[in-house]
């Protein structure tokens, strides 16, 4: 079954998500035909508003409206403000990525990052980037990586900070390797981390031994 690949279409205009949340499809539309023109080498639209209006088939005070809207709201750079009775020039300030990284809830560092080093990306590229950004800190301690080589994933997040502190900066990857490797072949489930978080830190049987049954832990005795 064929279906339409947007690299491949002679042309299209962009509504984007964020903005038909915010505003409704008719400010998405206007905002993306006037994207569109920014495209090109210029990097700005300079065509005038009743061809905008003509080419999505909507009435020039309805653009004029919507556009005037995104300028007020920093979609949008008006080149030409106080220019009359002749076709202004319109900029895209980049403020959709800011939104887009805002509702994905980036600080305002994080976000700075991403706009600074969005030019070029592809929207995938760019969705990488946004993921990066989000990604915990801690997740490039010492102590998890060494977890997630052995056990081939990351602990649970809300296991990070216990983890960090029973392996310390120079986790001894031997030791633990045994640790899980004698918990399972005892038979423990490979998922519960008893073994990092007791057997680890006391040495292997010595602490209080758990079984979990039904995803929940409970003591079994020692």
């Amino acid at each position: 079954m064929s279906k339409t690949i947007l690299g491949l279409v002679d042309g299209w205009t962009p509504c984007i998500d964020v903005l038909v949340d915010d505003y409704g499809i008719i400010t998405a539309a206007v905002f993306g035909r006037v994207w569109r023109y920014c495209q090109g080498e210029r990097g700005l639209c300079d065509a005038s508003l009743e061809t905008v209006a003509k080419e999505t088939r909507l009435a020039y005070r309805t653009i004029l409206r919507h556009v005037k809207l995104m300028v007020k709201d920093g979609y949008l750079e008006d080149l030409d403000p106080g220019v009359r009775y002749r076709p202004h020039r319109y900029r895209d300030t980049g403020k959709v990525h800011v939104t887009i990284n805002l509702k994905a809830g980036l600080s305002e560092s994080q976000i700075r990052s991403v706009t600074e080093s969005h030019i070029g990306m592809t929207e995938s590229q760019l969705k990488k980037e946004v993921k990066k950004q989000r990604r915990d800190s801690r997740s490039d301690h010492p102590a998890i990586l060494c977890i997630r080589g052995l056990v081939g994933k990351y602990p649970p997040k809300e296991l990070y900070d216990d983890a960090i502190k029973i392996l310390g900066d120079s986790p001894d990857g031997e030791k633990l390797a045994a640790c899980r490797k004698e918990w399972i072949q005892r038979g423990y489930n490979p998922n519960a981390w008893t073994w990092l978080l007791e057997w680890y830190q006391n040495g292997t049987g010595k602490a209080t031994r758990r079984k979990v049954e039904s995803g929940h832990t409970t003591l079994e005795g020692v």
